[in-house]
């Protein structure tokens, strides 16, 4: 005896994604802003990010979200490239040419993450890394 079984594709638009849509694209845009930040102010999951994202890409013809890297893709995460110490100084650390270098150590988590913002707005410039260094460690 054989059943005949029937799908129902539900298909479900979210049209709340609709409504968020023009500031996600502002925000999307927006190099300065990450997609870990993206995904939190907006509460998605990945696939309603990608779907968001997607979206976005079409419209403007990008191939990637804009960053500050001229096409790389960077995620900044909070501890990123920062290395906390137990008596709370912190210590920012980046790979460069295999070699793992040091970009001072600085009082406070806080101090720590200007410092490394500033080193990847300018790409760790040395001389900037220099000044930056003589200005907040201590």
């Amino acid at each position: 005896m054989s059943r005949d079984i029937t799908f129902h594709i539900v298909s479900n638009s979210d049209a709340n994604l609709d409504l968020i849509y023009p500031e996600f694209k502002e925000d999307f845009l927006n190099p300065k802003i990450h997609v870990p930040e993206l995904k939190k102010k907006y509460d998605l999951s990945v696939a309603r990010y990608n779907h968001l994202r997607n979206r976005v890409l079409d419209e403007t013809g990008l191939k990637e979200k804009p960053t500050l890297k001229g096409g790389r893709n960077y995620t900044i995460t909070a501890s990123r490239y920062i290395i906390k110490h137990k008596h709370g100084k912190c210590t920012i650390y980046k790979t460069v040419d295999k070699y793992k270098k040091s970009f001072g150590t600085y009082p406070d988590f806080e101090t720590a993450q200007h410092v490394r913002d500033k080193l990847v707005e300018c790409d760790w410039d040395e001389k900037v890394a220099s000044e930056l260094k003589r200005k907040y460690s201590k």
